[in-house]
């Protein structure tokens, strides 16, 4: 080897380098913020927190894929068309959760994909038992909020439902990792944590799906036919748009003067009712538009009163956003990226990632799950490189 040839190498490697250190680090970023737009923070302080946040994560990504040694034409391909799509949205929208999801997704290109699963889970299990024990030892205060009239305290500054959903995330990316060598402890361990969960925080869909994923893996893992992975591979595949048409359609038909409506938005924690809002105050436009939402944050002042309640109008559903907020592109982007995850199920026979989709999918009905870039990690998943979990895998995927 010359020279020039040495030099030429060392660069590549330096180049490397440092697109996998600026996108873990912009991942760190990711997480960060989804722990404070879930807890009472984003109350108590300015929400442009969130934003530099954002704008920290936006820096890092883009230096990650400027860094990039190599690509593919179909990642150059979809590159400019997603990046072309997340920039009409977050002009004509004036949100850039969209563009950064794009660039999250781009920036895993080259990552393996395990590494990327391992730096998710052991990182948000860190900071996730770091604030119960800082809390407990009473460092971290709990932070009140008012909902009825009745205080109810968060754990430190984490929500109850935002514990709720860190938890269950954090044990998917656990799930993600063992795979094949899931076992029945670890069953057990996700009805554990699925109780617990319920007992402190009252959230039953996180709880009811941690449940799910636990028994349906085991499942998986000990069924010789591979009956429970087929069936898991089929529903990853249409729980998405499905997802979609429920809560478009539910939303479309709930009245507040039913009692069966009403008893039914209960158990999606109100969400009908802010879709109705929503779907007869705006139309559906192609690049999205600003809609002037008020959450628990703009109304930090009035939350013990009864105005609060009257005047709360938050988009929490994925797919409501995506369609309303982001606009029809939106969708085609979000079909592009699924149809990529979806054919690494189908040629992989990964029925863990099936798993995850359908829970993440689910999840999005009644929460941002698939609309903000964090802390739902299956964006990295798209372009990242697919690593195998045994020798067995591999060699089924070369047959």
């Amino acid at each position: 080897m010359n020279v020039n040839d040495q030099v030429e190498t060392d660069l590549n490697e330096k180049k490397i380098f440092l697109s996998k250190i600026t996108f873990f680090f912009g991942l760190f970023t990711v997480i960060l913020r989804g722990i404070y737009v879930n807890s009472s923070l984003s109350v108590v302080y300015s929400g442009s927190y969130s934003q530099y946040l954002s704008y920290l994560s936006f820096f890092l990504f883009i230096i990650s894929i400027f860094a990039k040694s190599d690509f593919s034409k179909r990642w150059v391909l979809v590159s400019l068309i997603s990046l072309t799509i997340g920039t009409f949205i977050f002009y004509y929208s004036g949100d850039n959760n969209i563009l950064l999801i794009v660039l999250f997704a781009l920036s895993s290109w080259e990552i393996d994909l395990q590494k990327i699963i391992k730096f998710i889970f052991t990182t948000s299990l860190i900071l996730f038992v770091s604030i119960i024990i800082l809390n407990k030892l009473g460092i971290l205060p709990n932070i009140i909020t008012y909902k009825n009239g009745l205080a109810r305290n968060s754990f430190g500054f984490l929500y109850t439902s935002g514990l709720s959903a860190f938890a269950s995330f954090i044990y998917l990316n656990y799930l993600l990792i063992k795979r094949e060598k899931y076992r029945l402890r670890d069953m057990l361990l996700g009805v554990i944590l699925s109780s617990i969960l319920f007992y402190f925080t009252r959230v039953s869909q996180d709880s009811l799906l941690v449940v799910f994923e636990a028994i349906i893996v085991y499942l998986i893992n000990i069924e010789k036919k591979d009956i429970f992975g087929k069936i898991s591979r089929l529903f990853s595949v249409i729980v998405a748009p499905l997802s979609l048409v429920f809560i478009f359609a539910t939303s479309y038909m709930f009245t507040p003067y039913s009692t069966f409506w009403v008893n039914f938005d209960s158990h999606l924690s109100g969400r009908l009712y802010l879709g109705r809002e929503l779907i007869s105050n705006y139309t559906i436009k192609l690049f999205g538009q600003p809609i002037p939402q008020i959450g628990s944050a703009g109304l930090a002042n009035i939350r013990n009163s009864g105005d609060y309640w009257t005047q709360y109008f938050y988009i929490d559903s994925s797919y409501l956003r995506f369609i309303y907020m982001y606009g029809i592109c939106s969708i085609v982007l979000v079909a592009i990226f699924y149809f990529i995850l979806i054919r690494k199920i189908i040629r992989y026979n990964d029925s863990y990632l099936a798993v995850c989709i359908i829970v993440v999918s689910v999840l999005g009905i009644t929460g941002q799950y698939m609309s903000g870039y964090s802390p739902n990690f299956l964006w990295a998943l798209i372009f990242s490189q697919y690593t195998y979990s045994s020798l067995k895998e591999k060699k089924k995927c070369l047959k």
